[in-house]
């Protein structure tokens, strides 16, 4: 390396405090910092705004070496907030209201009629103007804030039909004076503790408990409270969807418990679920019944849930079923009827009930249904072909409690609607189901979202390996995942816990087109190797004349192999094909495991390096993608690790070409990527260990650490790498002849 290679990257970094103050809604004290950063290179600023919370005033106090005056707005703090000890001037402290530089009598005219919006949504505080003419909308304009002290100062005070529901820090309030709240929808704690008058329009309803139920509740509450979410998960890779699930939600308990006087107490129970539930939840959510007893509560949940999807922009696939209390309303109704009015209700919403059926993903990734009366008439090769496709599979249902011979209908579990005669019959109806499904999908992922567990409808109380079990109604928090037996019962919400959250598990998104053949030398078409290819989620076009491919498939493993005009045989990988020594299809059948067997241990212990850094580089909020021989830190930032001596290498690339090159992966991280970078040194802090560390000394000048490097090679590398890449999926695409130390070394 010469000194012209040598690129000078340094960059200067600025930190420059603005508001400050406190916040009578969270009731902590801020600080509004821009962070300025300065790319000499480029000749470019970046700016970027950061704000801290403190719970302690002496915190806040030491942050700013005293300043608390500066820029800053203690609107409705509580004095007590701050140690006598402390000499404050609580005069100068108290003489901004806010930091609102307009109010909204510059943004509306008496003479342009308006409707304006006022509301608390995801902890900030909006304002929707709207213009109209002849009843039109001419003209919109929305206004944000963070804090309550702009929110009122903008509006003049005027906080009349604002939908504050969620905001519950106006308890901390100790002067409304000078704020009309009059028609503003608040919760009835929030009116009494603010001497506001409310209508008490609601009357709580008592609903039964089950003593039963309530015992494992308890006992069971610890695996209730360990969560199990994405990041724990450390999914690998788009081969893996996460599945969220809840049951058991109890939303009269939840009112109840939160002694909900008005409707707009309903309301605020509901939406604080609801939040929770969008906020956490990804493309599929399964709900395991006993949402609640009362239908009208129902469609006020699944219309508020559809309306926060929609808002967030997530279009999350919702799958319910139900459960006994679902059963109690509608006592006119029969239990067909009464699956009806909720299955219609719920498709009105864009959700679907699962009762007795098959929801499926298809090729296309469109959901499709197969139902009750289907699945009885279909042969197990009808159902078997119709699936054959599919990337998820949920069978579901109540399931019932026709096995169970202590908690069944004769305990009251639906009123009296079910008797214990129907619900053995329902039990062993779905059951039947159940049998022909595992009969004619052995060997696919199937997701069985019931009620009831399956000792309480099954007479076989043995859990088919490779299929995922999800239900409730027990209270009792439980799941057990050995990667064949899994279940998942654990995120029963019940009758005391008030706080609603998602689990969730991974389920391979995959699916093998040739399952069901025996291991051995199979003639086929370009079309039935390009659906195999779209089964293992690779992307792979086919643009050979041919007339059949041959496919290998031996201990779960597959091997590609065409024959050439010639006769020769040459191995495919997705649309590419290379020539191979022998010309005799069997050689290469009977050599299949041992040409495995040389391939996989140095390529699994690369394969896991790969794995632990893919970890690393997520867990500090970079990309973290695997492809090649490169692990992604963000679009422009990677890792390379040589699978020679498993060094790895931290790099910029503009493109292939220009490419510049760290000494150091964190060095790599604190010049290019300071966000993953401070989030690094946070995780350093809680004790992680690192992989990508290494022994460079961070007082080194740091134009030393980097270096241009124009040359290809690691991409000529990665290409071949990705080749044994396939393994992960079960194909064999490389064959490396009369070697005896192939593998990862032969690259």
């Amino acid at each position: 390396m010469n000194n012209n290679d040598i690129i000078d990257i340094k960059k200067a970094k600025q930190s420059i405090t603005d508001k400050r103050g406190f916040d009578v809604i969270k009731q902590l004290f801020f600080v509004e910092e821009i962070i300025v950063c300065y790319d000499e290179k480029y000749k470019l600023e970046q700016r970027r705004k950061i704000r801290k919370y403190f719970t302690e005033f002496s915190d806040y106090y030491r942050h700013l070496d005293g300043d608390i005056y500066t820029k800053a707005c203690y609107y409705q703090m509580d004095t007590s907030k701050i140690p006598n000890y402390y000499d404050v001037d609580y005069e100068k402290l108290y003489m901004k209201n806010s930091f609102t530089d307009n109010n909204i009598s510059d943004d509306v005219k008496n003479d342009i009629p308006c409707e304006i919006d006022k509301k608390y949504i995801d902890g900030k505080f909006q304002i929707i103007i709207r213009w109209y003419e002849n009843n039109n909308i001419t003209n919109r304009k929305i206004r944000k804030f963070d804090y309550f002290f702009d929110f009122v100062d903008y509006l003049e005070g005027d906080l009349s039909g604002a939908d504050l529901i969620l905001c519950d820090g106006l308890v901390y309030l100790n002067n409304t004076e000078n704020i009309n709240f009059s028609n503003a929808k608040i919760t009835s704690w929030v009116c009494e503790k603010l001497g506001i008058d409310y209508k008490k329009d609601y009357d709580c309803i008592k609903n039964e408990i089950f003593n039963y139920t309530l015992e494992f509740e308890k006992n069971t509450l610890c695996y209730l409270e360990k969560t199990r979410n994405i990041k724990e998960l450390g999914m690998q890779s788009d081969d893996y969807e996460c599945i969220f699930y809840l049951s058991d939600i109890h939303l009269i308990q939840k009112i109840e418990h939160y002694k909900s006087k008005s409707k707009l107490d309903v309301l605020y129970v509901i939406k604080r679920i609801v939040k929770n539930i969008v906020h956490e939840v990804g493309n599929i959510l399964l709900i395991g019944g006993d949402t609640v007893s009362d239908f009208k509560l129902f469609e006020a949940f699944i219309s508020i849930l559809k309306k926060e999807l929609d808002r967030n922009k997530k279009n999350t696939k919702v799958f319910f079923v139900l459960g006994n209390h679902e059963l109690w309303d509608f006592s006119y109704l029969s239990f067909e009827g009464t699956v009806k009015k909720y299955e219609e209700t719920l498709n009105k919403y864009g959700f679907q009930l699962i009762q007795n059926n098959i929801a499926y993903c298809d090729v296309d990734n469109r959901w499709k249904k197969i139902s009750e009366s289907e699945i009885t008439e279909f042969s197990s090769d009808e159902l078997r072909e119709i699936l054959k496709e599919a990337n998820f599979i949920i069978f579901g249902g109540i399931a019932f409690s026709g096995m169970n011979k202590t908690f069944n209908a004769k305990s009251g579990l639906y009123k009296n609607k079910i008797n214990r005669k129907m619900e053995i019959e329902q039990s062993v109806k779905f059951n039947c189901l159940y049998k022909k499904i595992k009969y004619s999908i052995p060997n696919k992922k199937v997701v069985v979202l019931t009620h009831t567990p399956l000792e309480c409808w099954s007479d076989d109380k043995e859990y088919h390996n490779g299929y995922v079990y999800v239900s409730g109604h027990t209270h009792k928090n439980f799941f057990y995942d050995d990667g064949e037996k899994r279940i998942y019962a654990d995120n029963q919400i019940g009758y005391y816990n008030n706080t609603v959250h998602l689990k969730c598990f991974e389920l391979d998104n995959t699916y093998d087109y040739f399952i069901d053949y025996d291991d051995g030398i199979y003639e086929i078409s370009v079309s039935e190797y390009l659906k195999f290819y779209r089964g293992r989620n690779i992307v792979a076009t086919f643009n050979h004349n041919v007339d059949c491919i041959y496919m290998l498939k031996k201990d779960g493993y597959y091997c590609f192999l065409l024959k050439s005009a010639d006769g020769k045989c040459m191995i495919l990988n997705g649309g590419g094909r290379k020539k191979l020594l022998y010309d005799d299809i069997h050689y290469y059948y009977n050599n299949m495991d041992k040409q495995i067997a040389v391939i996989n241990p140095p390529f699994t212990k690369y394969t896991n390096i790969q794995r632990k850094i893919s970890d690393e580089i997520k867990r500090i909020g970079g990309i973290g993608t695997i492809h090649g021989c490169i692990v992604d830190i963000d679009c422009y930032n990677h890792i390379y690790i040589n699978p020679i001596d498993m060094k790895i290498t931290g790099y910029w690339a503009e493109n292939i070409i220009n490419k510049r090159v760290y000494v150091s992966i964190i060095t790599l991280l604190k010049t290019e990527c300071p966000m993953i970078y401070s989030n690094y040194l946070k995780c350093l802090k809680d004790g992680f260990e690192y992989l990508i560390q290494n022994n460079v000394n961070d007082e080194e000048n740091i134009i030393e650490k980097s270096f241009i490097y124009f040359d290809t090679d690691i991409y000529k590398t990665s290409k071949e790498l990705k080749k044994m890449q396939r393994l992960r999926k079960n194909i064999l695409t490389v064959w490396y002849e009369n070697n005896n130390n192939i593998g990862i070394e032969t690259i």
